[in-house]
C-alpha cells in the first residue's frame, strides 16, 4: 500500500514577540500536558495455554481504539498475558470488532516491540511499519493492544490490527511512557500518546519536555493524506 500526500504551503518562520532570558539561577517554565496519561499499575491476566485462550481474549475486547498518523491521547496495553507452551493465533479466526467501517476484511497483528518469543507470521509491509496475518508465541509474557487504523486512502480505509507489545516491566529502547509503561520509538509519538499532547505540540518535541527552536520548521498529519507544515514557535507548530 501506498500513500498518496498532498503537502500544503510552507509558512515563514516567526519569533517571539519577547526574547528575554530567564534570570540568572531560574529554569524557564515547562511545557505542560494537562491530559498526560494517568499512572498504571503493572498487573497480570489469566496464563494461556492454547490459541482459542488468546482468540477468547481478544475477541472479548470491547474496546478498539481509533488510530491514526494524526491522532492523539493516551494509548494504554492490556494486562500482561503469560504465554506458557507453543500457540500460533491467526488473524482470520479473530472477530471482526463491530464498529470498523469500510475495514479490510481480514484483522492483522503488529509487533510494537521486539517480543521474546514472538513471531510474526506471514509478514506484510505498510507504510513504515510491517504488519502479521499470524504470530506464533512461546514460553514468554506479552501485552495487546486492539486499535482501529486509519489506512486511508488505501483500498480499505480501516484496518483493524491487534498490536502485541513486551511484558509492563520490560525495558524500552528509545521513549518510555513512566505512566502506562508502554514503549515509544519517536518523540512524535511519545509526546501524543503518553502525554497527549496535540498535533501541533507534538510536531515540535524533541525529547522529555524539550522542543524545537522556534523558527524550526515542522509538519504534521491533519487526514490520512495531508500534511500541515509550518514553523515551531514557543512549542506549537504554527502556520498561516
Amino acid at each position: 500500500m501506498k500513500r498518496a500526500i498532498t503537502l500544503l504551503v510552507l509558512v515563514s518562520c516567526t519569533t517571539r514577540s519577547s526574547d528575554i532570558d530567564p534570570p540568572p539561577g531560574d529554569d524557564p517554565p515547562s511545557h505542560e500536558f494537562p491530559n498526560a496519561c494517568p499512572v498504571q499499575a503493572c498487573e497480570t491476566g489469566s496464563v494461556v495455554t492454547r490459541a482459542d485462550d488468546l482468540v477468547t481474549m481478544i475477541n472479548g475486547t470491547t474496546e478498539w481504539l481509533a488510530v491514526s498518523e494524526y491522532s492523539t491521547g493516551c494509548r494504554p496495553a492490556s494486562k500482561d498475558v503469560p504465554v506458557t507452551g507453543t500457540i500460533t493465533v491467526r488473524g482470520d479466526a479473530l472477530a471482526m470488532p463491530a464498529a470498523c467501517p469500510y475495514c479490510n476484511p481480514q484483522i492483522f497483528f503488529r509487533l510494537r516491540d521486539q517480543v521474546p518469543g514472538v513471531e510474526c507470521v506471514e509478514p506484510e509491509y505498510w507504510f513504515d511499519f510491517m504488519v502479521c496475518r499470524a504470530i506464533t508465541v512461546t514460553d514468554t509474557t506479552l501485552r495487546l493492544r486492539t486499535t482501529i487504523f486509519d489506512t486511508h486512502p488505501s483500498e480499505y480505509n480501516y484496518a483493524a490490527i491487534v498490536e502485541v507489545l513486551d511484558s509492563c516491566a520490560a525495558p524500552c529502547a528509545a521513549f518510555t511512557c513512566a505512566a502506562s509503561h508502554t514503549c515509544w520509538s519517536t518523540a512524535r509519538d511519545y509526546c501524543a500518546f503518553c502525554l497527549a499532547g496535540t498535533n501541533e505540540e507534538c510536531a515540535c518535541y524533541t525529547e522529555t519536555n524539550n522542543f524545537a527552536a522556534d523558527g524550526a520548521s515542522c509538519s504534521y498529519y491533519i487526514s490520512g493524506d495531508l500534511i500541515e507544515l509550518g514553523a515551531c514557535q514557543a512549542g506549537t507548530c504554527m502556520r498561516d
